[in-house]
């Protein structure tokens, strides 16, 4: 037999690199067509959060133009549970911070998370756009336990979350 003849099909796979070392949320692009609106942990945040794929909910919360993310393993009125890829896809949630970040939707966009001091959630303290070369830092003071008390998450004027069952689709 002729050894450089490949039998079956070659595996055509190629294995995902990380773009970050930090805790990242990924939004994708929406330039193609029937694209999703998934959030993408990498494994940084996915360590820092701890979560575990088809097991953690997360938490999206607002407050005075600020984005913090919470995991739980408990099921959470306006939380997600991430598929076994540690993603999900929620229309309301990524139209609501793409609208209130002014993000471009045809290009990925990077959300970096910062722990905040003393509380269980992380704060989202810049965001980088696919086609940005250098992260910019938001003007985000930092919340420690003297300012946590006044930080309300998940409280905005108008419910920005769905339930699971309503809007979290997975696209391929």
């Amino acid at each position: 037999m002729n050894k450089e003849v490949i039998w079956g099909v070659p595996t055509q796979r190629t294995k995902k690199e990380e773009k970050f070392n930090t805790p990242v949320v990924t939004m994708s692009s929406l330039e193609k067509k029937g694209a999703g609106r998934k959030f993408s942990f990498n494994k940084a945040s996915q360590e820092a959060l701890g979560l575990e794929g088809k097991e953690t909910y997360v938490v999206f919360g607002f407050s005075n133009g600020k984005i913090f993310v919470m995991a739980s393993n408990d099921e959470h009125p306006n939380g997600f549970l991430l598929t076994a890829s540690c993603t999900f896809s929620n229309k309301k949630t990524y139209e609501f911070i793409a609208k209130s970040k002014d993000l471009d939707t045809n290009t990925e966009n990077y959300l970096h998370l910062s722990p905040v001091e003393g509380q269980p959630y992380y704060e989202v303290t810049s965001i980088q756009s696919e086609s940005d070369e250098v992260t910019v830092e938001e003007d985000v003071p930092q919340v420690n336990d003297d300012t946590a008390e006044q930080i309300e998450i998940n409280q905005v004027e108008e419910p920005v979350v769905a339930s699971v069952e309503e809007d979290d689709e997975e696209w391929g």
